[in-house]
């Protein structure tokens, strides 16, 4: 191995997504929330997808604030109550992305998550 510390590394390059759509699951808190920001930071309309509607004592965070931050930052945001283990919903969040944005989910990124302890194959829809 021969490393230069002086060597400077090239910047990322952070692209521009305006007129992008990104759905988001498990986007009402800790890195769903954090992706969502940093996607409409760029541009992205955001469709913070999750479960939770109603702030818990001990949990914050909501579909709802998430899309409010959302807003703030400039971005277009639709808040969707989701459990990504229900098909019909999964489908129902598409159509309202494009009913609202008038375009399809351009990115997915699928935080939202659960226990299951078996291979990928062998997972039914509903977990």
């Amino acid at each position: 191995w021969h490393t230069d510390v002086n060597r400077k590394m090239p910047a990322l390059k952070i692209p521009d997504l305006k007129g992008k759509v990104a759905i988001v699951t498990g986007g009402s808190r800790g890195i769903g929330r954090v992706c969502c920001l940093e996607l409409a930071k760029r541009g992205c309309g955001i469709v913070v997808a999750a479960k939770t509607t109603e702030p818990k004592k001990n949990l914050p965070g909501t579909i709802h604030t998430v899309a409010d931050e959302v807003r703030k930052l400039g971005a277009k945001a639709l808040a969707f109550k989701l459990d990504i283990r229900d098909a019909k919903k999964c489908t129902e969040c598409v159509e309202k992305t494009v009913e609202y944005f008038g375009k399809g989910p351009d990115i997915l990124i699928n935080n939202a998550s659960a226990l299951w302890w078996q291979r990928i194959e062998d997972t039914p829809m509903k977990k």
